[in-house]
C-alpha cells in the first residue's frame, strides 16, 4: 500500500473525524462520577461495526466498582471492538473518561468548538481525540479495502483517571489485552517506545481540632492552622523529592525541563470548615505522589 495514497485518504476523511470527535467530546464523562460511558459508547459502536469489528460490551463488576474511594454514578461499560482475522492480535488502548471542569474556560468545555483549525474541549487530547483518529484510520483501511497485517481489537475504557480498578485493569485481567499494545495517548508528541511509567498513591490526611465560634476562637482548636507545620515540612519533602532522577526517560512533554523521569508530589485537595464565623472541627488534605520505577513503594509510604 502507497502511504501517501493512505495519508491522503486520511485528510479526505478530515470532516468525519472532527464530527466523531465533537460529538463525544459532548458526552460528559468526568470523573467522578463518570456516568455518562454508555452514552459515549452509543456514539461510535455503530461505526467500529460498520468498519467490519465485532464489538462486545463488558461491565467492571459491583465489587470492584467499590474498591475506587470516589462517588460514582453509573456502568462502568468498556467497549472492545475486534477485527478479526488470522494475523496475530495487537490491541489499541483508550480510555473515554476525563477529569472534571476546575479552572475557567473561555470556552464551552464539552463544544467542541474549532477555532483557527483547533478543536477545543475537555478531552480533545486526553484522550478522546485519539477514540475519533482510531476510527478515522479503520474508516480509510474500510474504504480502500486494505487488509491489517494484524488482528486489531479497540478497547475504550473506563475510570483510567482515578485508578485503583479502571476499566483497562479489569479488561487485562479477563484476557482482553494482547501482548502487543497501541497505546493511543499523548497523540500530539511523535510516537514513542514506552518501557516504564510512574506509579500513583493517594495520601489521606485528617487533622481533628475543636470547633467553636470565631468570636471566641480561645475555646477551639483550629486544625486548619494546627496543619501549617505539616504543610511545611510536605513541601519541604516535595522539594527533596522532585530532585530524584530516574534512570529510563521521561516522556517530552512540552515544558519538560528533564530528559528523565522524576517523582511528582502534589499537596491537591483541602477541605475545612462550613461557615466563615466557625472554627472549624475537622482539616482534610488529600496529596497525590507519583513514584518512579527506581523507587521502592514501601520508601515512599
Amino acid at each position: 500500500m502507497n502511504q501517501e495514497k493512505a495519508f491522503a485518504e486520511v485528510e479526505k476523511n478530515e470532516d468525519y473525524i472532527v464530527d466523531v470527535l465533537q460529538k463525544i467530546i459532548a458526552v460528559d464523562t468526568s470523573i467522578p462520577p463518570g456516568k455518562n460511558y454508555g452514552r459515549l459508547i452509543d456514539i461510535v459502536e455503530p461505526d467500529f461495526n460498520r468498519f467490519g469489528l465485532e464489538t462486545e460490551r463488558v461491565v467492571v463488576p459491583e465489587d470492584k466498582v467499590r474498591q475506587m474511594p470516589w462517588d460514582l454514578h453509573g456502568e462502568r461499560v468498556n467497549l472492545v471492538a475486534t477485527l478479526k482475522n488470522d494475523k496475530p492480535k495487537a490491541s489499541a488502548y483508550a480510555h473515554m473518561d476525563v477529569v472534571p471542569i476546575d479552572e475557567p474556560w473561555t470556552r464551552d468545555p464539552f463544544g467542541g468548538e474549532v477555532v483557527d483549525g483547533k478543536l477545543y474541549g475537555r478531552g480533545t487530547v486526553d484522550m478522546k481525540g485519539s477514540i475519533a483518529c482510531f476510527l478515522g484510520a479503520m474508516k480509510v483501511i474500510s474504504d480502500l479495502g486494505l487488509e491489517p497485517k494484524y488482528s486489531v481489537n479497540c478497547l475504550l475504557c473506563t475510570d483510567e483517571e482515578i485508578g485503583v480498578y479502571p476499566g483497562a485493569r479489569y479488561l487485562a485481567e479477563e484476557g482482553y489485552f494482547s501482548n502487543h499494545l497501541l497505546w493511543l495517548e499523548l497523540g500530539a508528541m511523535e510516537p514513542i517506545v514506552t518501557i516504564g511509567a510512574a506509579g500513583s498513591i493517594r495520601i489521606d490526611l485528617k487533622a481533628f481540632g475543636k470547633s467553636c465560634h470565631s468570636g471566641m476562637n480561645y475555646l477551639g482548636i483550629n486544625p486548619i492552622e494546627e496543619l501549617v507545620p505539616v504543610l511545611n515540612n510536605l513541601m519541604d519533602l516535595k522539594k527533596g523529592v522532585e530532585k530524584r532522577l530516574s534512570r529510563i526517560p521521561a516522556f517530552p512533554f512540552p515544558g519538560n525541563p528533564y530528559d528523565k523521569m522524576t517523582p511528582m508530589f502534589n499537596l491537591n485537595i483541602i477541605h475545612s470548615g462550613t461557615k466563615d464565623n466557625v472554627v472549624p472541627g475537622e482539616c482534610e488534605l488529600i496529596l497525590n505522589r507519583r513514584y518512579i520505577i527506581d523507587e521502592v513503594y514501601e520508601d515512599v509510604i
